[in-house]
């Protein structure tokens, strides 16, 4: 077979891209085929650095192309990898991102002679090349498990099954010791998706469980776009956008609803929908088209009509339907617009955060939480806020108990040590804890072990908030989880209600008590205990 790549000119290039020196693998090939194999060549990819915010894999275009062995002998074999030279190559921009800690694929080519035509493919499975610029403790799983250390220049990453079933064992081993290549799929090597297919196949050797995806009873197989299921006020259909064709130059998207009585779905209206699909608790609809908000009104029979609303940009709608806070993504320009009056009413000071359930609207100004009603804004409460939050806007960040308002923070960091210092893998991502403003009393929900966390945006529920819990068993990002955890804000207590294999749109039903998922396989309903 042949190996997949393109002849690149001058000498190898390792340094060039990467920053890194130079490095001789000693290689030793198991079950080396019955044929004269004479000649071999090696080929290196990045797959990433520790400045990848998200921890994702790199490119995997091959780095070198037919680094001769220096020497050959009974399945043993030495490679030299050089430096110098110039080349371009799409590598060069992912390879120097900045980060001090880089992980590389290898693979080898097997000849009888040098200049023969095919080759097998060969590649040190449960290794991976590791070129570190400073002693380095790496997570590679997050804070809550097993550190590794890595000492400055390259070394080897060496992962094998542990002596009990599921347990899996990392330590580094230096570069100059002798790593086993094993035969592999040529044309699998350097797709992305075989990072996971190798890692599950790790895994699973050693007796780790996967978990399986439970999103509840699926009602329809349509799909639906990335923006959140809505439910009906009285909780008896479901409203979403549907995904545009990638043929349609209109990028024309429908407007749908489902009966969860009989799953039948019809579609309301069709045109350039995209995002902001929003309904008040009397059953009215609105939806954005680019910048613009329309009123939809149902026909009894054809599509339903879209009445442009007297306003553009981003608007947030009361629970009540009586009120839109208008706000500005880069700014703290605020202003309350009345649906009945048709006119803006009030313009507070600070950055829009949300609606109360009971369409109280809730404003960071400064260091403090100021909510009001719009019918009454001269007569306010005020919350003191964490000062690390006054800038904070972000819709989800307050949600609403019974005793208040409760600052929902995921306040873990997830670090790399770097000769002393901490660079981080991502900031605020860890954790989640739960703050009363009411009475400033603080109370952690979900430590580090839960995994990487992301608030869920849905309406504004009493006692509720919804977060995706990411959790990976196999290395650069590959074998995630994704649990979908119910935070009860009085009682502090965490409950898993669904586990997906990606952080898929979700809506919260009005009363709390259901949600629904759109995944690529459609749409699903799930009853939550009580």
């Amino acid at each position: 077979m042949a190996l997949v790549g393109a002849c690149f000119s001058g000498p190898n290039q390792l340094e060039y891209y990467s920053g890194a020196p130079a490095l001789t693998v000693h290689a030793h090939f198991a079950e080396l085929p019955a044929d004269n194999t004479a000649y071999a060549t090696l080929d290196i990819a990045m797959l990433r650095d520790s400045d990848s915010a998200t921890n994702q894999q790199g490119s995997l275009d091959p780095v070198e192309w037919s680094i001769p062995a220096a020497s050959m002998s009974a399945g043993d074999a030495q490679f030299a990898v050089r430096s110098g030279g110039a080349v371009s190559d799409p590598f060069f921009l992912n390879s120097l991102s900045g980060g001090k800690l880089r992980f590389f694929r290898l693979a080898a080519g097997l000849w009888p002679t040098q200049g023969t035509s095919g080759s097998d493919t060969w590649s040190p499975l449960g290794f991976d090349l590791v070129w570190s610029a400073e002693e380095v403790t790496s997570y590679p799983f997050g804070p809550a498990y097993q550190s590794v250390s890595f000492p400055k220049g390259y070394s080897w990453l060496r992962r094998q099954c542990g002596p009990s079933p599921g347990q899996i064992q990392m330590d580094v081993r230096p570069i100059d010791e002798t790593v086993v290549f094993q035969h592999v799929d040529p044309f699998l090597l350097w797709d992305t998706s075989y990072l996971e297919t190798s890692e599950r196949s790790f895994v699973a050797s050693c007796g780790v469980v996967i978990p399986a995806q439970d999103l509840g009873t699926r009602i329809s197989f349509d799909l639906t776009s990335t923006q959140p299921l809505v439910w009906s006020a009285d909780g008896t259909r479901l409203y979403y956008l549907s995904q545009a064709d990638p043929k349609d130059p209109a990028r024309t998207v429908g407007l749908r609803q489902i009966k969860l009585t009989d799953g039948v779905s019809s579609e309301l209206v069709a045109g350039p929908l995209g995002e902001r699909l929003q309904q008040d608790s009397a059953g009215q609809l609105y939806v954005g088209v680019g910048s613009q908000l329309f009123r939809v009104t149902p026909a009894a029979t054809g599509p339903a009509t879209l009445v442009a609303l007297p306003f553009s940009g981003y608007a947030a709608l009361s629970p009540d339907g009586q009120w839109f806070a208008r706000y500005s993504v880069v700014g703290q320009s605020v202003r309350l617009w009345s649906v009945a009056a048709q006119a803006d009413v009030a313009t507070p000071d600070g950055s829009f955060v949300g609606w109360s359930p009971d369409s109280q609207a809730a404003f960071v100004a400064g260091t403090t939480l100021d909510v009001f009603s719009p019918a009454n804004p001269t007569q306010q409460t005020v919350y003191e806020t964490p000062s690390t939050n006054t800038t904070t806007s972000h819709e989800g960040l307050t949600a609403w108990s019974s005793q208040g308002p409760v600052l929902v923070q995921t306040p873990g960091n997830w670090m790399v040590d770097i000769a002393g210092y901490s660079n981080s893998v991502c900031f605020s991502c860890l954790g989640l804890s739960l703050q009363n403003l009411a009475d400033g009393t603080v109370r952690q929900v979900l430590d580090a072990s839960a995994g990487r966390i992301d608030l869920v945006s849905t309406l504004p529920v009493l006692d509720t908030v919804l977060v995706w819990a990411q959790q990976c068993l196999g290395l650069h990002d590959t074998l995630c989880t994704y649990s979908l955890i119910r935070v009860g804000l009085t009682t502090g207590t965490a409950q898993t209600v669904a586990v997906a294999a990606d952080r898929y749109p979700v809506g919260l039903s009005p009363d709390g008590k259901r949600i629904a998922i759109a995944a690529p396989s459609g749409i699903y309903v799930k009853t939550l205990s009580p």
